[in-house]
């Protein structure tokens, strides 16, 4: 957890450490921080997402549908364990709410 926020690019710089920080010593009062602790954006690295060595194909690859369809399975999987909940569907996937409800209206779910 440590390596996480020490090699965090940290764009707030002093100000977002320091609330990142008071947010988890809050939070944590009796107990020790662990790595779901932290905010989505400090859990996870796009690499352990396990989806393997992705190769550009000889022929090429329609990037715009590939992105569509790999964000519309990872909202489906955040709605899903969340159950529908949308803040923390969108908290898992480091968005906004509002940012998560605009894309569902554009696909005609929400």
């Amino acid at each position: 957890m440590a390596r996480r926020l020490c090699s965090y690019e940290w764009p707030g710089n002093l100000r977002q450490l320091e609330a990142t920080v008071e947010r988890l010593v809050r939070q944590t009062v009796d107990r020790e921080v662990t790595l779901n602790d932290l905010p989505t954006t400090l859990r996870a690295d796009v690499v352990e997402l396990g989806v393997g060595t992705l190769d550009l194909p000889p022929y090429g690859v329609d990037l715009r549908l590939l992105l569509t369809r790999l964000e519309d399975r990872l909202i489906g999987q955040a709605l899903q364990r969340t159950g529908g909940n949308k803040n923390r569907a969108a908290e898992l996937l480091g968005m906004n709410r509002t940012t998560l409800v605009e894309k569902l209206r554009r696909r005609n779910v929400a």
